[in-house]
Order: C-alpha cells, then sequence, then structure tokens
C-alpha cells in the first residue's frame, strides 16, 4: 500500500474548493496548535475561531459541522475542542479532494 503525504498548505487544486480555504485552514492550524502543545484554549477561543471558519464553509459543510456542534453541546471543553479540530480537517480533507462516505464519518 502507497502512503500519500498531503500538504495541507498547498491549496486545493479544484478552483471551486479554493474560496474560503485558508480561513479554515488558518481555524484549524489554531487549535491543532493548541492541542499539540497541551494547552487549553478558553471557550470563547475555541467559538471566535470556529465562527470564522464557519463563515468560510459551504452548504453542506456547514451542515456537516453543525450536526458536529448540536453532537458536542453538552460535552467538556477539551473533548469538544479536539472533535472541532478533526471536523476542520475533515473539511479540509474533503476539499483537497479525498471523500469518505457519510456512514464512514465524512461530510457525505
Amino acid at each position: 500500500m502507497t502512503t500519500q503525504k498531503i500538504d495541507l498548505d498547498v491549496l486545493p487544486k479544484d478552483e471551486e474548493a479554493i474560496a474560503g480555504y485558508e480561513t479554515i485552514l488558518t481555524a484549524w492550524k489554531k487549535l491543532f496548535a493548541a492541542l499539540d502543545e497541551g494547552r487549553s484554549l478558553s471557550v470563547a477561543e475555541v467559538e471566535t475561531t470556529i465562527s470564522s471558519a464557519k463563515d468560510a464553509m459551504f452548504g453542506r459543510e456547514n451542515v456537516f459541522f453543525d450536526a458536529l456542534l448540536d453532537d458536542l453541546s453538552s460535552s467538556s471543553s477539551d473533548l469538544r475542542h479536539a472533535k472541532l479540530t478533526a471536523g476542520l480537517n475533515k473539511i479540509l480533507m474533503d476539499r483537497q479532494g479525498f471523500k469518505v462516505s457519510k456512514e464512514g464519518g465524512g461530510l457525505g
């Protein structure tokens, strides 16, 4: 099996996927960096970061992310932070052309 390295800093090849990509990438990097460094962001920081990313999402991405937000409404702030980071990663991967079925946790 061949492993492919994915550089999320590279804009997607599909021109339609480029709109808002850098905004979502910036939000993902901020959330990921905090997790990677073992830091917790405040609820307000996470909300502000997510809000800017949501403004850059397409319709089906917003539907996916809103469902994720609903699922995490009663979760601890650290778990919510981690799952929202993973959700942004899925959106970035989807925009890069890596499609995962909805049943497997993708955007559908």
